[in-house]
């Protein structure tokens, strides 16, 4: 038996279920993750960052660029 198509004027906002549990599962998720990334950020509990941060400390006033060009330079072609 075919089910006659429905009516978009007979039908109530009471039929309709509303947002799916997983969407307002993600969105509290995607809230949550931005207030404590926020907070971090703002406090400063997350540490210095930047080029320095994951190099060796006795060379910390140089660039990644300039670590990487004094590496090169000292390490002879054909050679590891």
């Amino acid at each position: 038996m075919v089910t006659p198509p429905i009516d978009p004027d007979e039908v109530s906002r009471d039929t309709y279920p509303g947002t799916p549990r997983w969407v307002i599962a993600i969105a509290v998720a995607a809230i949550v993750a931005i207030v404590v990334i926020g907070i971090v950020i703002s406090t400063g509990l997350g540490g210095s960052h930047g080029p320095q941060r994951h190099g060796p400390s006795d060379q910390a006033e140089t660039s990644g660029f300039e670590h990487a060009l004094a590496y090169h330079r000292a390490a002879p072609v054909g050679r590891s």
